[in-house]
C-alpha cells in the first residue's frame, strides 16, 4: 500500500515537473518554482521515512538541501531558474520508472518504457547533469558567488547536494546498466537455446 502511494505521489511530481519544463521551454520565459520546490522538498521529507533505500535516503536529503538553499537566500527566481528548470527536467525521468510497475512485464510496451527510461536517464541524468552542474559552464558557481561566497557552510550546502545528486545518479545508472545487460544476455541465451 505504502509502495503504491509512493509510486502515486512521485509520478504526480514527475508529470506536474515535465509539464513545468516543457511550458518553460515551450515559452521561453522564467517561472516561479516555488510551488513545485515546496512540493518536492515535502515529498522527500515525508518519503525520507518510509524508504527502505538508503540511497534514495541521501537523493531526499540532497533535494531538501538544494530547496533548503533557494529559500534560506530568497535566491531569485530569475537567477536559480536555469537550475530549478534543471533539476525538474531530471524529475521526468521518474515517469518511465513509475510506469514500469504497472505495466505488463511480458509485453513490448513494458520493454519500450524500459528503453525509454534507460536513455532518458543517461541523457538528462548523466549528461546535462554533467554540463549543469560539474562543467566548468555550471549553473551553479554564479548562484553560490551571488548568494553564499562568504558563507562556508550554506555555500557548501549545496556545493555537496547537486555534486551528491550527480554522484547517486551515476551509482543508479550503473545498477540501471547492469540490469539491461542481465535483461539482454538473458534474451540472447534464450534465442540460441530456441534455436
Amino acid at each position: 500500500m505504502i509502495t503504491h502511494i509512493q509510486n502515486l505521489v512521485l509520478f504526480t511530481i514527475s508529470l506536474s515537473s515535465f509539464i513545468i519544463y516543457l511550458y518553460h521551454n515551450l515559452f521561453n520565459s522564467p517561472i516561479n518554482y516555488n510551488n513545485i520546490q515546496k512540493g518536492i522538498c515535502l515529498y522527500s521529507l515525508v518519503d525520507l521515512f518510509f524508504t527502505k533505500s538508503k540511497v534514495s535516503k541521501l537523493h531526499h536529503l540532497f533535494t531538501v538541501g538544494i530547496v533548503y538553499y533557494c529559500f534560506y537566500y530568497d535566491v531569485n527566481f530569475i537567477d536559480c531558474n536555469d537550475l530549478t528548470c534543471f533539476y525538474l527536467k531530471t524529475e521526468s525521468t521518474s515517469i518511465f520508472l513509475v510506469l514500469k510497475n504497472y505495466i505488463n512485464k511480458n509485453s513490448i510496451a513494458y520493454k519500450i518504457n524500459i528503453l525509454i527510461f534507460y536513455l532518458l536517464f543517461f541523457k538528462i541524468r548523466i549528461l546535462d547533469n554533467y554540463n549543469a552542474v560539474v562543467s566548468s559552464q555550471s549553473l551553479l558557481f554564479p548562484i553560490i558567488q551571488k548568494y553564499s561566497s562568504n558563507n562556508i557552510y550554506n555555500s557548501s550546502i549545496i556545493f555537496v547536494s547537486c555534486y551528491g545528486l550527480y554522484m547517486i545518479n551515476i551509482y543508479w545508472f550503473g545498477l540501471i546498466s547492469h540490469l539491461m545487460y542481465k535483461e539482454i544476455t538473458s534474451h540472447i541465451t534464450k534465442n540460441k537455446i530456441n534455436n
